[in-house]
């Protein structure tokens, strides 16, 4: 995601059609509403089910597939950064558009990237002894659009239709 993000790494770009504009960028949001969704399951119900109630060892099988799920879901959401990153549209006007959309998997992929530095947290706090202790652990992890993204995607849109409309008088 850094090298994207950097512009180190160039993907294969694809072309977005004059006219097929609406289909794209419904269809991105439909991906992203849906890793979204994925990502609220398992982190506040399948993650912490896999780890086992207080007091008691959670499953090692659940906890590595767990594991595989959120490597996959970390995935996705560089999949579908890299995917608004490497279009090319023929009408230029959603350009500006498209640039809303661009950061909306990163930020999402960051909320991934915290855990590893609460699971290491939790290791060495467990591998560190300490007679009559209880552990607590609390994470807050937020799966979203980015702040403000609808006023700037509506506003961008807005622009794109304007622009449209003036080239057609």
């Amino acid at each position: 995601m850094t090298d994207l993000l950097s512009g180190a790494y160039v993907p294969q770009f694809k072309v977005i059609a004059a006219g097929h504009e609406p289909t794209f960028f419904q269809r991105k949001f439909f991906e992203l509403k849906k890793l979204i969704a994925s990502a609220k399951q398992i982190f506040t119900v399948q993650l912490f089910t896999s780890w086992g109630e207080d007091g008691h060892s959670g499953d090692e099988i659940t906890i590595i597939h767990i594991g595989s799920l959120i490597q996959k879901l970390s995935d996705a959401f560089a999949t579908w950064e890299e995917e608004i990153h490497s279009v090319y549209f023929e009408r230029e006007v959603f350009l500006e558009t498209n640039e809303v959309l661009k950061g909306c998997g990163n930020h999402n992929f960051k909320q991934i990237e915290m855990v590893q530095d609460l699971v290491a947290e939790v290791i060495q706090t467990v591998n560190t002894p300490e007679e009559g202790r209880s552990l607590d652990f609390k994470h807050t992890m937020v799966f979203d659009f980015p702040s403000g993204f609808d006023d700037r995607f509506e506003k961008a849109l807005n622009f794109a239709k304007q622009e449209l409309l003036f080239d057609e008088i």
